[in-house]
């Protein structure tokens, strides 16, 4: 199935290439088609969608942060929070990759970690709220977790 994908992107990749001047258009097609395919919940092949425009375009920052959503949306916290960062690294939507990273590490169990993050988001952008009922969960299961282990 996977390979299904691949090779729907990379032909794409190829008609885009003919039809293109230059890289940035690729990207933008790419980029394009990967949201279509996210608005169908079609996550699958959104992510390979994006992993050519990140070969066409590896300092993508809005290609990493949507990857990072298609990871989240199949699963892969770790990987998606690596995206997420690779996002920050080239400036794209920062405060929403600092919050989606904190989910992430909620889902991992990692809530130390994830208020971290849900704080960074805020200084970021204060308007960004649902950051302190986050950190509020994530204290209050640390105080659960602490609880009951003794």
């Amino acid at each position: 199935m996977k390979i299904k994908y691949w090779f729907i992107s990379l032909l794409f990749l190829s008609f885009s290439c003919s039809e293109t001047k230059n890289n940035s258009e690729i990207t933008t097609k790419l980029l394009l088609r990967a949201k279509e395919r996210m608005e169908n919940r079609d996550f699958l092949s959104a992510k390979c969608l994006l992993d050519s425009a990140l070969l066409v375009d590896s300092s993508n920052g809005e290609a990493y942060f949507l990857r990072g959503n298609c990871k989240n949306e199949l699963d892969s916290f770790k990987s998606s929070s690596e995206d997420y960062s690779k996002s920050i690294r080239y400036h794209n939507k920062e405060a929403s990759s600092y919050f989606n990273t904190g989910l992430n590490e909620i889902a991992l169990h990692r809530d130390s970690n994830a208020i971290i993050y849900f704080k960074k988001s805020l200084e970021l952008d204060s308007t960004k709220t649902k950051a302190i009922y986050c950190v509020k969960f994530c204290l209050d299961r640390i105080k659960f977790d602490n609880e009951n282990k003794k």
